[in-house]
């Protein structure tokens, strides 16, 4: 059993071989704080995307040696939640515009590619900006309309990197970033897209 060093708020962790990644908050969570606003469901869910959500704030990535669970780096940005995926020598995130490709050995970022979450209309994985509702805000958006219950799945291989967002699905060389390919995807109803890789092919939702 070993403890991580500096981890008291700890939000996310992926273990990849040897080095335990983790997601750090810089204060404690406020979930336990949390209080339903009325008996209307609908009332309680649109207070909690507004209030409770990530909304771009910064968070650090700490890597830990997975067995006795010293430190080796940190890395300081926004993270939207549940984006964090690692390899055998990269780590990969999601900043709330862009993904974020750093080396797992050192931390170093290696490279960065936009991928913004497109306005959601009504019914979609999430809850749009009261702009985005009255039809003054289109096209691409950043981490003011991610929800708590919205967020980009990403799926890492040997050599691409997949991330589902919103209602696309963009596959991208692991390597440099680059864009291989892009495709309609299908957004979930109040959670992340569904992706995953199995035997060279992409599966998502229907």
């Amino acid at each position: 059993l070993a403890t991580c060093e500096a981890s008291r708020f700890a939000r996310e962790l992926v273990v990849a071989e040897d080095t335990a990644l983790v997601v750090l908050d810089h204060q404690r969570s406020r979930l336990p704080d949390f209080r339903r606003v009325g008996t209307y469901v609908w009332s309680n869910t649109q207070a909690s995307n507004r209030d409770w959500g990530w909304h771009g704030r910064d968070r650090t990535i700490a890597a830990y040696d997975a067995h006795s669970g010293k430190q080796r780096w940190t890395y300081a940005s926004p993270v939207a939640p549940c984006s964090l995926a690692a390899h055998a020598s990269r780590v990969v995130f999601h900043d709330g515009t862009r993904l974020v490709c750093l080396n797992r050995g050192t931390g170093e970022r290696l490279w960065t590619e936009s991928i913004q979450l497109e306005s959601l209309g009504p019914g979609a994985g999430g809850t749009p900006s009261k702009e985005n509702r009255r039809g003054k805000k289109k096209g691409l958006s950043g981490p003011e309309d991610f929800s708590g219950n919205l967020h980009p799945t990403l799926v890492l291989t040997d050599e691409m990197v997949f991330c589902a967002i919103g209602e696309t699905i963009v596959a991208k060389r692991l390597e440099d970033g680059q864009t291989l390919w892009t495709s309609e995807g299908t957004a979930n109803y109040m959670k992340s897209s569904d992706l995953f890789v199995a035997d060279g092919l992409v599966w998502s939702r229907d």
